[in-house]
């Protein structure tokens, strides 16, 4: 039946449907169908070690990038995401915790390049751009060298949590 016209059984109609054959369909009236924006946004490393020391003070460690492709974009176009840094802890600061054991947190403040992060605060990457990889880096710093040395020895740890949003 295909590309024939087709009588509609037990109906009484006023003219006949045309069947088509797939390769007779049009792709749209109006010219191919947009495809959106897309953002492809990675991290560098899943985790990070770093000496406490070198984020003693106004010191900052680079503990991880991350990374943002802007995927069918317009060119000329600034796009942004919108990153919220969150841990574990119930604090209204960042804090490491002792690996092993029951100690006492250290504190710290998380940067994104050299702004300072508020916790559970979003925060607007602005003027991403497609077809490049943009990338920032994500700092410990601030920690207090009197609070290291009134703490347990070990290993501390944190883990962050970032949850990114479209801030349309």
């Amino acid at each position: 039946m295909d590309g024939s016209l087709l009588l509609i059984n037990g109906i009484s109609v006023v003219g006949w449907i045309q069947i088509l054959n797939e390769s007779s369909f049009c792709k749209s009236l109006y010219g191919e169908v947009p495809v959106s924006e897309s953002f492809f946004i990675d991290f560098l490393m899943p985790e990070s070690n770093f000496e406490l020391s070198d984020a003693y003070g106004i010191n900052k460690v680079t503990i991880n990038e991350a990374r943002i492709e802007v995927m069918n974009g317009t060119q000329g176009t600034n796009y942004s995401q919108q990153f919220t840094f969150t841990d574990q802890s119930q604090n209204s600061s960042f804090q490491l915790f002792p690996s092993i054991g029951s100690g006492a947190p250290i504190n710290f403040n998380l940067y994104l390049e050299n702004q300072q992060i508020e916790k559970g605060t979003a925060y607007t990457w602005s003027g991403l751009q497609p077809d490049v990889l943009n990338t920032r880096n994500i700092r410990i710093g601030d920690i207090s060298e009197t609070e290291v040395m009134n703490k347990v020895s070990g290993t501390y740890t944190a883990t962050i949590t970032v949850t990114i949003t479209n801030p349309d």
